[in-house]
């Protein structure tokens, strides 16, 4: 049996426990500090792997089928739009081409004199020397002439142009990355000669989890999202062309093709694409997890308002969909209640 004494020191122990504790009254604000939500904000640097490529990889064929006579570049070298890449053996088709020539020159001597004899049989017809009927024979020898003229024309000029493709040309400026055909070989339409890359229309493609590349599709300039490209060590400005509307299902990323702005790096380098998030953020170290969720506390008429921050993700900024002039409670937030009165103090 505990003694009456006993008692009384333990009632005297507790009393004691209960004064030195610092149990607030259910009323009683609690102090706080808060902090503008613009002058917490941050914009995360956010980076995703990328590539340089060329939007013309090109197999160069020949037009015409003829032997291969002359390759004037090799793998390695940089042609100018328009330079000579291959040459052909083209005796056959300056040999049509003379054919046609003069086919044409034959043409244009018959229409003259059928010319003439119209001209002379409309002036005869005036004295009833010849009938009508001579007449019009004489205007339809002329016409049918002509027609046989401006076929011959057109015979002229596909040759001319048949002899100009025994020169193969630099559709545009271009790197020769491999020769796929020798000298003495038979080419042909359709048999690739060259394989050539662009030089002078690359883009940068870059896969960015979906989460990312959302906020970035309705940016535009490279002032806003500060897009660049790190290639070692080199930094190339960039600007936003397109964020690709299919999702790649299995890594739940999106494509983004983007512009340099100024000079490009090579073609088939690999880089890191960087960007400052166009979104203010709220740095980590002020969410707070309630019942599980994430959220952060607001100062609202003289009460902490908890809000839950739903894409919320430990230990990373979270963007937030709210004024600059808001109020984020900064110190005291650890021991606050969603609705509790607060008292904000320096």
């Amino acid at each position: 049996m505990i003694s009456m004494g006993m008692t009384r020191v333990a009632v005297l122990l507790a009393g004691l426990l209960l004064a030195a504790s610092p149990v607030r009254a259910a009323d009683e604000a609690t102090p706080v500090a808060v902090v503008p939500l613009s002058s917490l904000a941050i914009y995360p640097q956010l980076s995703a792997p990328a590539q340089v490529v060329s939007l013309n990889d090109s197999l160069v064929d020949a037009s015409i089928t003829a032997t291969v006579e002359q390759i004037a570049v090799r793998v390695g070298d940089v042609a100018a739009a328009g330079s000579e890449l291959l040459r052909l053996e083209c005796g056959d088709q300056r040999d049509i081409l003379g054919q046609r020539l003069a086919a044409r020159d034959a043409l244009k001597a018959r229409l003259a004199f059928a010319e003439f004899q119209y001209a002379r049989a409309r002036s005869l017809v005036q004295g009833k020397t010849i009938s009508d009927e001579q007449l019009r024979q004489r205007q339809a020898d002329a016409g049918a002439l002509q027609a046989e003229l401006d076929g011959a024309e057109s015979g002229v000029t596909l040759a001319q142009r048949n002899v100009e493709r025994c020169v193969v040309r630099a559709p545009f400026q271009a790197v020769v990355m491999e020769r796929l055909m020798g000298v003495g070989e038979r080419a042909q339409p359709g048999k690739p000669l060259l394989r050539l890359l662009d030089l002078s229309l690359l883009e940068v493609t870059a896969q960015v989890p979906a989460f990312d590349a959302a906020p970035l599709a309705s940016m535009q300039g490279v002032d806003e999202t500060e897009l660049t490209l790190q290639v070692d060590g080199r930094r190339y400005p960039l600007a936003l062309r397109r964020v690709v509307a299919a999702l790649e299902p299995r890594s739940r990323s999106r494509e983004l093709r983007l512009d340099f702005v100024g000079e490009p790096a090579p073609p088939g380098s690999s880089g890191r694409l960087q960007w400052r998030h166009p979104h203010p953020h709220l740095p980590a170290e002020f969410l707070l997890r309630r019942d599980d969720r994430y959220g952060v506390y607001l100062l609202r008429e003289g009460r902490a308002q908890f809000v839950v921050v739903d894409d919320a993700r430990e230990g990373s900024p979270v963007a937030l969909s709210l004024p600059p002039e808001t109020l984020i409670i900064t110190e005291g937030r650890y021991g606050l209640i969603d609705g509790a009165a607060v008292v904000v103090v320096e």
